[in-house]
């Protein structure tokens, strides 16, 4: 990123870029709800009620085995014990069962 120049200055112009390039961003995304779907992008539901929608783990390039395997992490090995397995936009995988597990 920085075309060979690792002199201080070189490193504090790089800085001063990113981090404005950041706020410019976050300016944009805040006060556009458009562009914060394209930037961001918006959570995924990749499973409802037991079904698994394929295209969805497809365009997430997510394999059936990752998914399982997020499920399990949250302590449930059935699908039909599942409401919705939503992708975040942060990348993490949010399970929501159909009724609260026992203590």
């Amino acid at each position: 990123m920085n075309g060979g120049d690792n002199s201080v200055t070189g490193g504090i112009i790089l800085s001063i870029t990113l981090v404005t390039a950041n706020w410019i961003t976050g300016k944009i995304t805040f006060s556009s709800k458009k562009a914060e779907r394209l930037i961001e992008g918006i959570p995924q539901i990749l499973v409802h009620d037991g079904k698994v929608y394929e295209q969805a783990l497809s365009d997430a390039q997510l394999t059936r085995h990752e998914l399982m395997a997020a499920i399990r992490s949250e302590g449930y090995t059935d699908l039909n014990e599942i409401r919705a397995v939503i992708l975040e936009n942060d990348g993490s995988i949010s399970v929501i069962p159909k009724r609260p597990q026992n203590s």
